[in-house]
């Protein structure tokens, strides 16, 4: 597959890849599915940015300011001039989903930008409208290649496995001109890796920090620049410098298609996988989101599995994952602690910073780790622990037998006193979603809703049911709720709910995990951290 992938760029110019070849790239499929329809609603693209998986980009297009690189999963958009990413073109703004592209090319009469996926639909996309339409079918799919006549609305000529086809625009499908193939159509330059000297480095010209060479899928360059902009299976964007022969790499979004877990911290957002697809780890943005760093699991040491849960405390990260408990130090390396370390389990579930360290929750108790990393105080032996909320002094978890409360355990102390909260009301025996603290209270997320704890009453909370797989988070003021319906907020002060809901104001259900940044809500999918740009 990898030598398949290595030659895609060359297959494309000279036509020597066919459709079963393309398939065989990363596992490719045939779509069923139309363009989906943007649920904007109220939304307007670019108060919405879907933050996902971009490694595999497959075909590449200029403008004269920004270098386009389509991918399954959406566009990701470069600005080569100040070396930052700008906002992709992702599902939420009506990408077709699982869209396999094979070429990518700018329009510069009409501003837009078309795109050719492996089953042979043509597409275009206004970045001045967020509109996508659909513009037919190819004659002979795939498509290695778009190109635009000299005229205003003119043809468009796709090179396809049989040469050269035109697609009127409009039309339902492409046909070959005059019956037959023809060469080139006008516009179409000479491939930027045909230089001598440039062929022959290969794939010296996509090794990224770890070593790792990336095929080549496509090259591009910009109007007045000597600069080559290189996309990769697998490996994000790469710049070749020709002058001084020096190569750059440009990494964007998360490690895998999904997100399990968000944190927002006073100058980055973190990101954990949810422990599917190709790579697992963390990645990292500031809050303009067109800086990153990315960790993966086989290289850096970075989680393995899903990221249920993450925080930071005194300049360490740490993540609670299917794969143990990580801590990435301010020296960049990663540690992991398990069972071997002093944990009651390998799995760990949730984070609860207090006063000189840490609780984490894991699949069978949980355990008080310190500063250093070195585990402590075991309690709730034995029971899976979800959630865990400190407030004042004390420790309460959630649990699949209910509630527990630990008075006294904020501080790690030895000796902690663990009770069952639904022995002083019933309601609270039940199988525990989640737990969290907010401006003092605590709260407990059941299937059927959310109740306030602290107090006795177990009164029910306004916000209603998000549905399964739920998660409470205390933040920006507001307690969140995430589950199979979306994401709902509540202010304890002025009573008032928000909610995003899966369909209309969230691609894809459920809500893993729900953090607030400067730059607004943060909402973890099985499609990615979904960023709604609003007050929370």
């Amino acid at each position: 597959m990898r030598m398949i992938l290595s030659h895609l760029r060359a297959a494309r110019r000279h036509g020597s890849v066919g459709r079963a070849a393309l398939l065989a790239c990363g596992g490719c499929a045939a779509i069923a599915h139309g363009p989906l329809v943007a649920q904007h609603g109220s939304w307007r693209p670019e108060d919405r940015v879907l933050i996902t998986d971009f490694s595999q980009m497959s075909a590449l297009a200029t403008d004269q300011r920004r270098v386009y690189a389509a991918t399954p999963e959406g566009i990701a958009v470069f600005d080569p001039f100040a070396e930052r990413w700008l906002d992709p073109i992702t599902l939420e703004d009506g990408y077709p989903f699982a869209a396999d592209p094979t070429a990518l090319a700018y329009d510069p009469f009409a501003d837009e930008l078309w795109l050719a996926t492996v089953d042979g639909r043509i597409l275009s996309y206004s970045p001045f409208f967020g509109r996508w339409r659909d513009e037919g079918l190819a004659d002979a799919p795939p498509v290695f290649e778009i190109a635009f006549g000299e005229d205003v609305g003119g043809v468009v000529y796709l090179r396809e496995s049989r040469g050269w086809s035109v697609l009127e625009r409009g039309g339902l499908r492409a046909r070959p001109p005059g019956g037959g193939s023809f060469e080139a159509p006008p516009r179409v330059g000479p491939d930027p890796l045909d230089a001598p000297g440039r062929r022959a480095r290969g794939r010296t010209l996509t090794v990224d920090e770890a070593g790792r060479s990336w095929p080549i899928t496509d090259a591009v360059t910009l109007m007045g620049s000597s600069d080559i902009w290189i996309g990769s299976y697998g490996g994000y964007l790469f710049r070749y410098g020709d002058f001084a022969s020096d190569t750059k790499h440009f990494v964007y979004g998360v490690p895998g298609r999904g997100v399990g877990s968000v944190l927002a911290t006073e100058d980055a957002v973190w990101f954990g996988g949810d422990g599917r697809g190709r790579r697992r780890g963390v990645a990292r943005s500031d809050h303009n989101l067109d800086a990153w760093l990315q960790w993966d699991a086989r290289i850096h040491g970075a989680p393995e599995g899903r990221v249920h849960d993450m925080a930071s405390v005194g300049g360490t990260l740490w993540v609670a994952a299917g794969g143990g408990l990580y801590a990435l130090k301010a020296s960049g390396r990663w540690s992991r602690s398990g069972t071997r370390e002093g944990l009651p389990a390998d799995a760990a579930r949730a984070l609860a910073p207090a006063a000189g360290g840490l609780w984490v929750g894991t699949e069978r108790g949980a355990v008080f780790v310190d500063g250093a990393g070195s585990p402590g105080v075991v309690i709730a032996r034995g029971i899976r622990v979800g959630g865990l909320a400190v407030a004042g002094d004390d420790l309460w978890l959630a649990t699949e037998t209910g509630l527990l409360h630990a008075q006294g355990a904020a501080t790690g102390g030895i000796g902690v006193a663990v009770r069952r909260a639904g022995d002083a009301n019933p309601r609270l025996g039940r199988r525990t979603r989640s737990v969290a603290a907010l401006n003092g209270a605590v709260y407990a997320a059941y299937d059927d809703g959310v109740v306030r704890v602290d107090d006795g009453s177990a009164a029910t909370v306004p916000l209603g049911s998000a549905g399964r797989e739920v998660r409470l988070r205390a933040a920006g003021g507001r307690l969140w709720i995430g589950g199979a319906r979306g994401a709902r907020g509540w202010h304890p002060g002025s009573g008032d709910v928000v909610r995003y809901d899966v369909g209309r104001d969230v691609p894809v259900g459920p809500v893993h995990d729900v953090a607030v940044g400067a730059g607004g809500v943060w909402l973890a999918t099985p499609a990615g951290a979904l960023l709604l740009r609003v007050e929370p």
